[in-house]
C-alpha cells in the first residue's frame, strides 16, 4: 500500500471512465485494485490548467506577498503537477509566515504521501485538523494515509467525515470505492462509485449553467 497515491494522472476523464467501469461490474479492468494502482483524481487539473492556476496564485502573491494562504494553494498545485521542489519551497514559505496555515500543512502532507512518507504525512494532517477541523480536504488525505497504514476503519471514518463536510466532493467517494473494491466488498464499492458520479454530474451541470453554485 505504500505506492498507493504516489502518482496522479493529469486527466480527470480517466476518473469518470474508471467509475463507469466499476458500475458496469468491470472491477477487474480497474488499475486501482488491491492497493497497487494509482489515484487518477482529485479531479486533477491538466498540466495547462495547473499552470494557469499557478499564474493566478503568483499574481495574487505579487499583489499581496504576505498572503500565506496563496503560497499554500500554490504549493498544492505544484504538488499535483509533480513539481516537488517548488511545492516544498512554497509550503515552507507559507509556514514560515504562518505556522498555523492549515492549507499549507495539508498540502505538505500530500507531498509527503506522494514521496512515500506516510507517517510524516499523517502527522501533518493531524496538525492541520486540530487547527481547522472543518477543512474537508485534510480528512480526505488523512483517510488515504490511514489506509496506507492498513487502518481501514480509521480511513473510512475520515472519508465519511470528509463527505459530511463537503457533500459535493466526489473524491471521498472515489477513495471509498477503491477501498471497498480492495476489500472485495463490491456492492459497497459500486454504491460509492455511484455517489461519486452524482457529484461529478453536479459539477458538470454547474459549469454549463444548469445549476446555481452553492
Amino acid at each position: 500500500m505504500q505506492t498507493w497515491f504516489r502518482e496522479t494522472s493529469p486527466e480527470s476523464t480517466v476518473t469518470a471512465k474508471l467509475l463507469a467501469d466499476i458500475i458496469a461490474g468491470q472491477q477487474n479492468s480497474s488499475p486501482l485494485r488491491t492497493g497497487r494502482g494509482t489515484v487518477w483524481a482529485r479531479s486533477t487539473p491538466s498540466v495547462k490548467r495547473s499552470e494557469r492556476a499557478g499564474k493566478i496564485c503568483n499574481a495574487r502573491l505579487a499583489l499581496k506577498p504576505d498572503a500565506a494562504s496563496y503560497q499554500g494553494q500554490l504549493g498544492t498545485l505544484e504538488t499535483f503537477a509533480n513539481e516537488f521542489e517548488r511545492a516544498d519551497s512554497a509550503y515552507r514559505d507559507a509556514l514560515r509566515r504562518n505556522p498555523d496555515d492549515y492549507v499549507a500543512l495539508t498540502g505538505l502532507g500530500i507531498l509527503k504521501l506522494k514521496r512515500g512518507k506516510t507517517d510524516a504525512g499523517l502527522e501533518l494532517f493531524l496538525r492541520a485538523e486540530i487547527i481547522e477541523p472543518r477543512y474537508a480536504r485534510v480528512q480526505v488525505y488523512k483517510g488515504i494515509a490511514y489506509y496506507q497504514q492498513r487502518r481501514v476503519e480509521n480511513a473510512l471514518e475520515s472519508l465519511e467525515l470528509a463527505s459530511e463536510l463537503d457533500d459535493r466532493d466526489p473524491l471521498p467517494h472515489i477513495i471509498k470505492s477503491m477501498i471497498y473494491t480492495d476489500l472485495l466488498r463490491g456492492d459497497e464499492g459500486i454504491d460509492e462509485a455511484r455517489k461519486a458520479l452524482d457529484c461529478l454530474r453536479f459539477f458538470v451541470a454547474m459549469i454549463i449553467g444548469h445549476l446555481p453554485s452553492r
